[in-house]
């Protein structure tokens, strides 16, 4: 959650390339990644002039709005394969029959 916040605001991220940090952080985009320590302390002494908002565009993809649309579409895709569930069912019963 730090590195997207620090993205957001347009800082430079400097992250061990571990479970979602590397999904996080784009190597040499708006930040830098290390696989071991003497990487890190290399990617800390080396931070790179860059522009801050380059850096804050890249965290549009963590937005409100792209996560509430693509849950958005999740879920009509759930529905409407439940809904065609539900009318194939119901299509060879008889409401009349006891």
């Amino acid at each position: 959650m730090a590195a997207t916040k620090g993205i957001d605001v347009g800082s430079w991220d400097v992250a061990r390339a571990v479970g979602g940090l590397a999904e996080v952080v784009s190597d040499g985009v708006n930040g830098s990644l290390a696989r071991t320590d003497d990487e890190l302390a290399d990617a800390l002494r080396r931070i790179p002039d860059y522009d801050p908002f380059v850096v804050a565009g890249t965290a549009a993809r963590f937005s409100l709005e792209r996560h509430r649309a693509g849950m958005a579409a999740i879920w009509a895709t759930v529905l409407e394969a439940r809904r065609g569930r539900t009318d194939s069912e119901t299509a060879g019963s008889d409401p009349g029959a006891t």
